[in-house]
């Protein structure tokens, strides 16, 4: 499962409505598997049970867990939870 700020479940790659949309997973988001690949390459990886889409699946996961610790360390810091 791929997290994505826009959505409010996990995108499943494996799902046919990902094999022709060029859009990133994350419009917003700046790691190098957005900046790079498509979710219509990335389901392709996926079906193809390619390594290289755990690679890039983990390379944003990541990207994504650490923007959302830094938004919720901000907001500890400025007394707002």
């Amino acid at each position: 499962s791929i997290l994505v700020a826009e959505e409010p479940k996990p995108l499943d790659l494996r799902k046919k409505k990902f094999q022709t949309e060029s859009i990133p997973l994350s419009p917003s988001c700046d790691c190098y598997t957005c900046k790079r690949f498509s979710r219509a390459y990335l389901h392709h990886l996926c079906r193809a049970n390619e390594p290289t889409f755990w690679t890039l699946a983990s390379i944003h996961n990541l990207k994504f867990m650490t923007n959302s610790m830094q938004k919720i360390r901000k907001q500890i810091l400025d007394g707002v939870v």
